[in-house]
């Protein structure tokens, strides 16, 4: 009977979209990598995570390893920090139409990092750089927003990253998330505000530049559709 091995997926980064060592090769936001015994055919299948289903994700063949991987999102709704949930796979069949034993594992997820405050000369000489990169496009007088003003958060927002992948991929001593950066600026975050950010996310990095079609260079039919209602 085709099987499972979970003994990679056991922890967790709520704050890493693109999670470890398998983040440069495999396309899967969110999730943690299960070793298996043979290729998951993705016609069949749940995962859950404390009960609520995520996304199928993806099963991978590496050339570097005689098993495949299942990549499960489980970030889709295991999104607190310092806490265990429970991860169960059931009705998954191989290639071949063979059942895959049901499997049931413990994800614990990292404790949130805080500012310790001793490291405010290096956070200042960092910020200093990521304002110099950054690229307004286009002004139409929105910018600048006034503090204190009701914006609303449409798009990636969850997906906010902070790091490339492979060999750029840093793990931050703490960090906030977007909607909080907005707060901690003094702006309120209200679904409906007349003011919307819409924010995109990609991955790039090592082994991982961004072609040019949809979902990585240019917008997807379902974010063009999103930007449209937003208007």
């Amino acid at each position: 009977m085709p099987r499972f091995f979970s003994f990679l997926a056991t922890n967790y980064d709520p704050a890493n979209v693109d999670q470890g060592m398998f983040s440069m090769f495999a396309a899967v936001p969110h999730s943690v990598p299960l070793v298996c015994s043979s290729e998951v055919d993705l016609r069949y299948g749940t995962a859950t995570v404390d009960g609520k289903p995520v996304s199928k994700g993806k099963c991978i063949k590496f050339d570097f390893s005689p098993l495949p991987f299942y990549f499960v999102p489980v970030g889709e709704v295991a999104r607190e920090f310092g806490k265990t949930y429970t991860v169960k796979l059931s009705g998954f069949r191989n290639k071949k139409g063979k059942k895959f034993a049901p499997c049931t594992f413990r994800l614990v997820t990292e404790t949130r990092g805080t500012d310790d405050g001793k490291h405010k000369e290096d956070e200042a000489a960092a910020k200093e750089v990521s304002d110099e990169g950054i690229v307004l496009l286009k002004n139409d007088g929105t910018l600048p927003l006034a503090v204190g003003e009701r914006v609303a958060l449409l798009g990636a927002y969850q997906d906010f990253r902070l790091s490339a992948v492979g060999a750029a991929l840093i793990k931050p001593r703490w960090q906030l998330t977007f909607k909080e950066a907005l707060e901690r600026a003094g702006f309120s975050v209200e679904e409906g505000a007349q003011t919307a950010l819409y924010v995109l996310s990609r991955r790039s990095g090592e082994n991982q530049d961004n072609k040019p079609i949809a979902g990585e260079y240019y917008l997807t039919e379902g974010e063009k559709e999103e930007l449209v209602e937003a208007v």
